[in-house]
């Protein structure tokens, strides 16, 4: 670390740029503890998500996991969705691969009832604007090396549906066969 401090008082543009380059790699590397995207569910919460899903059910059943195994596995992030002042939870993990899991969930008494949405997404963000009710949800897709997919999803008075898609494209193949990155991600409606 000593040997950045010197290129961290500079005032080179270049240098800086090189410093919010790497601090953005180390944010994207970490981006999955539960400490920046949110806090370890209930166990109440686990359960209901097992008896509501049946594909993470199989998961857990056939992985030999414990509900504490999968409490470790899953993120909660409390955000009021619906403008009533009770938070929803949005889960996330347990069944990943380049895309994590999601489910929403809220509270209501003593029981927790799932929202319908359901999608397999690297990152799931809350945006300002509401439909019937609910705020809207950007969902950040991995497709490929080269792609990437951004979905909206709005609510229609019963569960989350995406209305908008949309491809973001970092590079294409030339007529040689070459790979040419684009100098900035070029947005695509899906086809």
């Amino acid at each position: 670390m000593r040997q950045w401090l010197p290129l961290l008082n500079t005032d080179s543009i270049r240098m800086r740029r090189l410093f919010y380059n790497l601090l953005a790699l180390f944010s994207i590397a970490f981006s999955f503890s539960a400490s920046v995207h949110g806090q370890r569910p209930t166990k109440a919460l686990v359960d209901q998500l097992l008896r509501d899903d049946s594909n993470a059910a199989d998961i857990v059943r056939n992985s030999g996991y414990s509900t504490s195994d999968v409490i470790k596995q899953l993120t909660a992030k409390a955000v009021d969705l619906d403008g009533d002042g009770l938070a929803e939870f949005i889960l996330s993990g347990l069944i990943c691969g380049q895309n994590c899991s999601h489910w929403i969930y809220r509270k209501r008494r003593n029981l927790f009832e799932q929202i319908p949405f359901e999608g397999s997404f690297l990152e799931l963000k809350v945006l300002a604007t509401s439909t019937n009710g609910f705020r809207d949800l950007r969902a950040s897709i991995f497709l490929n090396c080269c792609e990437g997919g951004l979905e909206t999803y709005q609510y229609n008075g019963s569960e989350y549906k995406p209305t908008i898609c949309k491809i973001e494209k970092y590079g294409y193949t030339d007529k040689r066969g070459v790979y040419r990155k684009y100098k900035y991600p070029r947005i695509e409606d899906c086809e």
